[in-house]
């Protein structure tokens, strides 16, 4: 391809509105930006969280990062009931993976995610059944963040309790 000099800028805006590459000072992102547009766009991203749930079905660590991002999409898209079953399916699936038995720290941190989704879809569907899902979560998650031995982190799952009380109780 013979491109001009000048022809170079109306090429790179046109790359770049398509979303294939990312300007700045720092330079010129190609893969990277192709990737998150990939990931990050609205269709796709549920397609693509769906699937690599289905291709990680044993890998705990991956499943739990598929769970984060589709929670936090769930937080800012109009879709939350969406995303927050898909974050549930994930960090279900992780739990497969670890168990309390062998992760205990993971099992925990995964449960307490999964209260986080499970509070998160009782604000827009089936509060009381979401409600009750994500209190035994965080009692799961409670289990193994005992005050004697991590303080810190029960009184972080702690709090997310009594938040999600607060709000099952309120109108």
């Amino acid at each position: 391809m013979d491109v001009k000099l000048y022809e170079w800028n109306a090429l790179l805006d046109t790359l770049k509105k398509e979303g294939f590459i990312e300007i700045s000072k720092a330079g010129v992102r190609v893969e990277e930006t192709y990737l998150e547009s990939v990931i990050d766009g609205d269709v796709a991203a549920l397609d693509n969280l769906r699937d690599m749930q289905g291709y990680f079905v044993s890998d705990g660590e991956a499943l739990i990062s598929i769970g984060s991002r589709a929670y936090t999409i769930g937080l800012v898209d109009i879709q939350k009931a969406v995303y927050m079953s898909q974050a549930i399916a994930a960090y279900e699936q992780a739990l497969s993976v670890f168990t309390l038995e062998r992760f205990p720290m993971q099992y925990g941190t995964t449960q307490n995610n999964l209260g986080n989704a499970y509070s998160t879809l009782a604000e827009v569907e089936a509060k009381a059944d979401n409600c009750k899902k994500a209190i035994a979560a965080y009692e799961q998650a409670l289990s193994v963040f005992t005050l004697e031995e991590l303080p810190e982190v029960h009184q972080l799952v702690a709090r997310n309790l009594a938040a999600l009380l607060e709000f099952c109780r309120g109108e």
